[in-house]
């Protein structure tokens, strides 16, 4: 196993060219803001971008929470032979995660001046600063599968170096929940509206009676009462509702509902 450190201010780029710069390296393992990642999977980890601070964010991109390290260490005993890329802001970041990790110091260091033009490196904090857009240099089905209260926009990306073929990489742009350009709250009573909003939509749902639900760093959990026309097949509608529910608050919200229970307290003759 080598370690390798990539190294660079954040919002110029590291995201972008990891993928590049860890097959070029013949690195196979990439661990970026929280995440492990193995060519276009997730192996596992926290998205920083999910974190509703920067300095939250940090802790996260730095495996400081215990259970989360712990979760990253034992997927890398998986990969022992595996040849790591670290992405970090600086040498010293990078060489935090690889102690947090248990991981061998970087042999060597690559830093984003090296690999990108100051045109380049210009563009990518264009792309931070002023739009508030981030990088997760695995495809977007992996975010939105891992991750589906991040708003995302599938990209591919194209590399060509001199004479050599281009390689091109699957890429997702997300905007995370902690942003520069300021920070988005909703009113707890507003989710409410909107969750009572959808289920009504939908057959045989006649009433929302009460909602109660826990909202913590951009996830809900909610337990909804309903009254429902009657109906010979109550059950199997209500299972069909509830995903259709989950898919629209998430799109409409950002926020991801890890649980919905529905009763049913009235049935309206």
């Amino acid at each position: 196993m080598a370690t390798i450190g990539f190294v660079g201010p954040s919002g110029t780029g590291k995201s972008h060219r990891a993928a590049l710069i860890a097959f070029e390296n013949n690195c196979q393992i990439i661990i970026d803001d929280g995440l492990i990642i193995k060519g276009q999977k997730i192996l596992g980890g926290i998205s920083a971008k999910k974190q509703t601070s920067k300095i939250a964010a940090i802790r996260t991109a730095l495996f400081q929470d215990s259970s989360h390290r712990e979760i990253a260490k034992k997927i890398l005993e998986n990969y022992q032979s595996a040849n790591i890329l670290v992405l970090g802001t600086s040498k010293e970041m990078v060489e935090k995660i690889c102690e947090n990790l248990t991981l061998e110091k970087p042999e060597r260091f690559i830093y984003i001046n090296d690999v990108a033009s100051p045109d380049e490196i210009k563009i990518a904090r264009f792309h931070r600063s002023r739009l508030g857009k981030h990088v997760i240099p695995v495809p977007a089905f992996e975010v939105k599968k891992s991750f589906p209260a991040i708003f995302f926009e599938p990209v591919k990306i194209y590399f060509k170096r001199g004479k050599r073929v281009k390689t091109v990489f699957d890429k997702t742009i997300v905007k995370p929940f902690y942003n520069e350009l300021g920070k988005l709250s909703i009113a707890e009573e507003a989710l409410e509206k909107i969750l009572a909003f959808l289920l009504s939509q939908n057959k045989p749902v006649k009433k929302v009676l009460n909602i109660d639900l826990t909202y913590s760093f951009g996830q809900l959990a909610a337990t909804v009462e309903i009254a429902v026309e009657k109906s010979s097949n109550i059950p199997q509608q209500i299972k069909k509702v509830i995903p259709y529910v989950i898919k629209e608050f998430e799109g409409q919200t950002g926020i991801e509902i890890v649980k919905l229970d529905v009763i049913v307290k009235k049935i309206i003759i």
